[in-house]
């Protein structure tokens, strides 16, 4: 079955679609929403374990434990979106008569929703922290402060690292938003025109292996806490927090990882798809021009004279001829003699039938001789006018002839 290029797209994207890779990135989104709502589940339990352990404490007169800190889960809209649009595309594709058209609307919606979120979020952070400088400034402004110069100094670092960490973040994290909207602008694009389009898909999955190396730093941090921090310091940690902490950064590593797999395997598919079709597609052929400098010019050589119109002539292109109709030659005319045509058959001269002779003129009937009138005579001594029993007209006394159609006349003796 021949397919329009709208359906061809659709076959390509659904092609991409359907690697295993696809599959394995839902899942391990749907692992850490699983992970994170365990956390959730466990989190009262935690509380429960830590007031035994303080109460352990207080009774025995000993502070070798605090109450440690809280590792909770949390799951958001976004998160659950992007594992079930994934997971769509996978099982969409696996379809014949399916155009993805619900998951790339959902993958859309998703970066329009994050997009709006970064967006106030990173508002929001700005207003606190012009707020934030603005009351510094006033502080140390004041004469009668009660914040002495060293807590002064220790707030404008505080505030100068929160400038060099929060901004970067932010527009870090909004940069990622704006590349995932142009990726899901492009698979909506592919699917939904003729063209074939990858825009923001290499961003987007450049940006995730910038996270992985991030949450990779972060898991570094968390073993170096949990292994000297927290005993050096006494504080409390349970195998649920040190698990759910671990396992919540192995997770983000290994999502971020494959998502940026995806996205730059996308990106390079496309590409490779691209190239395939422009080598193949066949040379454009010539369209008629209405240009008539550009049309194809036939050089006919005028017949040339030499000063005698009856010299011979060069050859001129002539139509060719009909073999099924002849036009005779005119009659008591010799037939023109033609030469024979390069094309095989018979010839023009085979075709060609004699022309049919003049028949001989059928003679006339002859005619009753007609008596000729003769006006009687008149006592004047003239003789009574003639006239020719041809053609009527008068004729003289002495003539033999009529002088109008030259018949002879008949005289009486």
């Amino acid at each position: 079955m021949i397919q329009t290029p709208y359906q061809q797209n659709i076959e390509i994207i659904k092609g991409f679609f359907r690697k295993p890779v696809v599959l394995v990135l839902s899942v391990c989104s749907f692992v850490s929403i699983g992970l994170n709502l365990l956390m959730i589940f466990l989190s009262p339990f935690n509380t429960l374990a830590q007031k035994a352990i303080s109460e352990y404490g207080t009774a025995y007169d000993t502070s070798q434990f605090s109450d440690g800190f809280r590792i909770g889960g949390s799951v958001s809209v976004t998160t659950i979106l992007f594992a079930l649009t994934f997971l769509l595309f996978y099982l969409f594709s696996k379809k014949q008569n399916n155009s993805l058209s619900a998951p790339s609307i959902m993958f859309k919606v998703l970066a329009i929703i994050e997009l709006v979120l970064m967006i106030i979020a990173t508002l929001l952070v700005i207003a606190a922290l012009v707020v934030l400088g603005i009351l510094l400034l006033v502080v140390m402004n004041a004469s009668d402060s009660p914040v002495s110069p060293s807590q002064l100094t220790a707030m404008s670092a505080l505030y100068i690292i929160l400038l060099i960490v929060l901004i970067p973040t932010f527009v870090f994290i909004l940069l990622h938003s704006i590349a995932q909207l142009q990726f899901a602008n492009s698979i909506r694009k592919s699917l939904t025109t003729i063209y074939l389009h990858r825009k923001g898909a290499n961003l987007y999955g450049a940006l995730h292996i910038i996270f992985a190396v991030l949450t990779a730093v972060i898991l570094v941090f968390e073993i170096f806490f949990v292994l000297v921090i927290s005993v050096s310091q006494q504080i409390y940690l349970s195998p649920v927090q040190i698990t759910g902490m671990f396992m919540q950064s192995i997770l983000g590593i290994a999502l971020n990882i494959i998502t940026a797999v995806v996205a730059i395997s996308y990106s390079s598919y496309i590409k490779n798809i691209s190239m395939k079709f422009q080598t193949e597609a066949p040379a454009p052929q010539a369209a008629p021009s209405d240009n008539f400098a550009q049309a194809p010019v036939v050089n006919y050589q005028p017949a040339s004279f030499d000063g005698n119109p009856y010299a011979a002539q060069t050859a001129v292109p002539q139509a060719p001829v009909r073999e099924d109709f002849v036009q005779p030659a005119p009659v008591n005319e010799a037939p023109a003699v033609q030469e024979a045509p390069a094309t095989e058959g018979p010839s023009v001269e085979e075709v060609i039938e004699e022309p049919v002779q003049n028949p001989e003129p059928v003679a006339e009937p002859p005619k009753a001789p007609v008596k000729e009138a003769s006006a009687p005579s008149t006592d004047s001594g003239y003789r009574a006018v003639k006239f020719c029993t041809e053609c009527g007209k008068p004729v003289g006394p002495d003539d033999y002839f009529c002088n109008n159609c030259g018949k002879e006349i008949i005289r009486k003796i």
